[in-house]
C-alpha cells in the first residue's frame, strides 16, 4: 500500500511540474518623431500583433514619449495611432484625427511601423516622415 501511495504521489508531482514554460514578455518605452520633430499630440500608440491579436495601448506623453508598462508577449507588432478617449465623457464625443500624422498611421492594416518586442525592457523610436 505504501508503494502505491508513493507512486501516486510521484506521478502527481511529475504531472504538476510539467507544463508549458511561461511565454517571455517585454515592456516597451519609446519616442515619437513626426516630420523631424518630437510628436506631442494627445493620442495613443497601439501595438498589435497581427499573428496573435495580442495588443497594448499607451498614451503619448507631453514630451513625445510612451510606455507600455504591462509586459506583452515577445514578437513583432505593428504600431499605429488612435485618438485618446475621454474617460470622463458622459456621452458620445466626436473624434478628431490629428492631420499632422498621415492617414496610413491611423490604421493597423496600412501602418508600416513595426516594433520587435524582446524579453525585458525595449527602447524604440517611431519615426514618421
Amino acid at each position: 500500500m505504501h508503494r502505491v501511495t508513493m507512486a501516486a504521489l510521484a506521478t502527481l508531482l511529475l504531472v504538476a511540474g510539467c507544463g508549458e514554460p511561461p511565454i517571455p514578455k517585454g515592456t516597451v518605452r519609446g519616442t515619437i518623431e513626426v516630420d523631424g520633430k518630437t510628436y506631442t499630440g494627445k493620442n495613443d500608440v497601439v501595438l498589435l500583433s497581427t499573428s496573435t491579436g495580442q495588443g497594448a495601448t499607451a498614451p503619448i506623453q507631453p514630451d513625445g514619449t510612451f510606455h507600455v508598462t504591462e509586459g506583452i508577449p515577445t514578437g513583432t507588432y505593428v504600431a499605429f495611432f488612435a485618438p485618446r478617449a475621454d474617460p470622463n465623457a458622459t456621452s458620445a464625443v466626436p473624434v478628431t484625427i490629428d492631420t499632422t500624422i498621415p492617414d496610413k498611421y491611423w490604421n493597423e492594416a496600412t501602418s508600416d511601423l513595426e516594433v520587435n518586442v524582446e524579453a525585458g525592457e525595449n527602447q524604440v523610436g517611431l519615426v514618421i516622415p
